[in-house]
């Protein structure tokens, strides 16, 4: 046994413990985030879902809430609408498709969301 900075190490020990990350990192891949929707739960489309419970509609990204407002509140529901096609996470037919909701009234939503910001939405209320 070598020593090398204060510790001790098998000479060949280095190389090969170096040697064997590199092989192993080969091997290591990222791992997916798998969308794991519940049988109530609504999507708008393969990765991104909505649901409805005591009142409150969670939006879900995968496994993950990223959103959520009362039932009864249009401005928030319009605002959580704008911000997801503003951040390309869903498209505008399938905002539409998914709530029922003509894809020209999601298209005026989102120009005066762009022009006035989110605050517009709840200003009119």
């Amino acid at each position: 046994m070598g020593k090398r900075n204060g510790t001790l190490f098998p000479d060949i020990g280095i190389l090969y413990f170096r040697n064997l990350i590199i092989n192993l990192s080969n091997f290591l891949m990222p791992q997916a985030i798998l969308p794991l929707f519940t049988d109530d739960m609504t999507l708008i489309n393969p990765h991104v879902g909505v649901v409805r419970r005591d009142g409150t509609i969670y939006y879900f990204q995968g496994a993950f809430p990223f959103n959520h407002h009362p039932e009864n509140d249009r401005a928030g529901f319009k605002r959580i609408i704008c911000q997801m096609l503003s951040n390309n996470m869903a498209t505008r037919s399938e905002v539409a498709r998914a709530f029922k909701i003509p894809e020209r009234s999601i298209s005026r939503w989102l120009a005066l969301f762009k022009e006035k910001g989110e605050g517009y939405f709840f200003s009119r209320t």
